[in-house]
């Protein structure tokens, strides 16, 4: 076995797959675990079932601990990180009563909205003077920016002055805060329960008592902060009793906890099992890992993990990305290596790329894709984006495109749905009913519809805002109600501000970027972001690097695979990053796998992969082309 100096190895050892048995060894750790009232930490890798297992620990307590848990008026509590799963859950729990099962926000929230006077005091001592201090950060100058900043620390100091007239703080999934008016946002929500838990005994031992075992779904894409909150009450004697379940290789943004396994009194479970990829993939999978090593566990077929290499070019574009001329050389050549490998118009591959120019040029997005990766965007606005979360994108992905969708599909079940999850429209006042409100957000829909089309972005958010379609937050409004940048834009002179000429770009644009962009975010197409894909599993799946082409400072997936051919090393951070990424990719594949990467220089690289022994010679080739 070979040791790399980037944290892969080489692990090209037979892989044969054991007799499934209806409970795994680390289904039995977990129930010993259980019996013993120790808290946990599973580290499950791809495919290995955790859900199942989760499933399998909550029906264990079902079973052995349901009458005592009645008797006493206890519960059940499993986090988990989206709605949907929240929803899978439920139903294979045949929504039995004895359990809570809910997103981290909601939870968190339903325990301690009660303790309004407690909120108060955190907000007052912790939470504003920590964002004062952090505005003072950036309230030298004269940019806007600063100016944003000193005008944020005055309203903050205001608030203040003025927290004990607030009666009551609220949380109801807005995406914005207002503390003059007791409205708090998901932040909020996560800073609060962290530092009540942390300060208060009694609200520990509250937890405790109603809840003696606390299970976390995706521990790694939990908050950090809840997470020592939640090792903190296993450090006490008594319950609750903590379970997480979770895979640091899987934890792919950032302020997430991908160490939850470290707690001290935590034991640690490993689960070696993948059901779902092929042996090629998973052997794949092992060299990129020291802490889980997997085994076919499942029906796994032998399966093919095929690498091909293209020769890329030097970008002559900006921040020496491709022009529009290699551009066209490189989308010719991404379809003859499709051509090659026959998968051009086979409707089980997914192709999964980070959000590439060429990829947004294929399904028409490159407007947009430019303005966000151009010289008005920061290195967060770039991530922001390509996750679909940059906060001019935010409100047409939810609601604004879902709703015109269903609106014209003349769904109207799912109009009311999506207005009820994420608009303030549903919201009757005292003096209205139920029925005008209802009227009245057909009438807001039908004009938002009519003008979807013909209208500018800006046209379209301020209608949206004056309808009461969208939440009207703090950061988005600033954009719209300022005037409009127009003297041309200096880099030395106007950096802090660029988001400004960013955002008069984005607002002079139509929907119809947008909706292709959501489609590709949301996999209406062949072809995702690789962040989109964890927890989904294709039959084939087609990775794409082309590191000339994205430039980013967050991922160098070149470095990863041939650091020496290379020759520029990668911070830990960058390389930590790109590991887990190309780990959530590769391990959606149920059966064959295809990696294409573009490169300056493809023999050297493929002289260095089969060195390095990720790969054998005949699971490489170098494209023609």
């Amino acid at each position: 076995m070979t040791r790399t100096n980037n944290g892969l190895k080489n692990n090209r050892k037979d892989l044969t797959s054991p007799k499934r048995n209806a409970l795994s060894d680390s289904d039995r750790e977990i129930r010993n675990c259980i019996d013993k009232d120790e808290s946990f930490a599973v580290v499950a890798g791809a495919g290995s079932g955790k859900t199942r297992s989760l499933i399998n620990a909550l029906d264990y307590i079902r079973q052995h601990k349901r009458a005592l848990l009645r008797k006493k008026g206890r519960r059940v509590v499993c986090i988990t990180y989206t709605n949907r799963a929240v929803n899978v859950i439920l139903k294979r729990l045949n929504f039995d009563d004895l359990f809570i099962v809910s997103t981290l926000h909601s939870f968190l929230w339903g325990e301690i909205k009660s303790f309004q006077q407690e909120i108060k005091t955190m907000i007052k001592d912790c939470i504003i003077p920590s964002q004062i201090a952090k505005n003072k950060l950036r309230a030298n100058g004269r940019s806007t920016a600063a100016t944003n900043a000193q005008e944020r620390i005055a309203k903050y100091e205001q608030v203040l002055e003025n927290i004990n007239e607030i009666e009551k703080f609220k949380y109801d999934d807005s995406p914005s805060k207002n503390y003059e008016e007791g409205q708090l946002d998901h932040d909020d929500v996560i800073e609060l329960s962290g530092l009540m838990i942390k300060k208060f005994p009694a609200f520990q031992k509250i937890i405790g008592q109603k809840y003696p075992y606390i299970f976390v779904d995706e521990a790694q894409d939990t908050d950090s902060s809840i997470i020592c909150a939640l090792n903190l009450l296993t450090s006490k004697e008594g319950p609750p009793i903590v379970g997480y379940f979770g895979d640091p290789m899987q934890q792919i943004y950032d302020e997430r906890s991908d160490n939850f396994s470290e707690g001290a009194h935590l034991k640690v479970i490993t689960k070696r099992e993948n059901y779902r990829c092929s042996k090629a993939v998973i052997q794949l999978l092992n060299s990129f890992r020291q802490d889980v090593q997997q085994v076919p566990a499942g029906e796994n077929c032998q399966g093919s993990v095929q690498v091909m290499l293209v020769q890329s070019e030097k970008g002559k574009g900006y921040r020496k990305t491709y022009s529009s001329d290699q551009m066209d050389r490189a989308l010719t050549k991404f379809d003859a290596a499709l051509d090659k490998l026959n998968w051009q118009d086979d409707t089980k591959i997914k192709s999964l790329f980070l959000t590439h120019k060429m990829i947004a040029r294929r399904l028409g997005f490159l407007e947009l894709h430019e303005l966000f990766n151009g010289p008005y965007a920061s290195l967060s606005t770039k991530n922001d984006y390509q996750k679909g979360e940059h906060f001019l994108l935010r409100p047409f992905f939810d609601p604004l495109i879902p709703l015109v969708r269903a609106f014209d599909k003349d769904d109207q079940q799912e109009v009311f749905k999506i207005l009820q999850e994420s608009s303030p429209l549903l919201s009757p006042s005292s003096d209205e009913t139920l029925g005008f409100v209802r009227k009245k957000a057909r009438k807001a829909v039908r004009t938002l519809v009519k003008e979807w089309k013909k209208s500018s972005l800006r046209e379209i958010l301020e209608l949206s805002l004056k309808l009461k379609i969208i939440p009207a937050s703090t950061r988005l409004a600033d954009q719209i109600q300022r005037t409009v940048r127009s003297e041309e834009y200096d880099e030395n002179e106007h950096e802090k501000d660029k988001g400004e000429w960013l955002a008069d770009r984005f607002f002079e644009m139509k929907t119809d970027q947008l909706e292709k962009y959501y489609d590709f975010i949301y996999e209406n197409t062949p072809f995702s972001t690789q962040h989109g894909v964890k927890g989904e599993e294709y039959d084939k799946v087609l990775v794409f690097y082309d590191d000339t082409e994205t430039n980013w400072n967050n991922y160098n997936f070149a470095k990863l695979l041939s650091p020496e051919t290379s020759g520029e090393s990668s911070s830990e951070k960058q390389k930590d990053r790109t590991k887990k990424l190309a780990y959530v990719s590769f391990s959606r594949a149920k059966k064959d796998l295809v990696i294409i990467l573009f490169t300056l220089n493809p023999c050297k690289v493929r002289e260095e992969l089969i060195e390095k022994g990720y790969f054998s010679e005949d699971q490489i080739e170098i494209l023609d082309a």
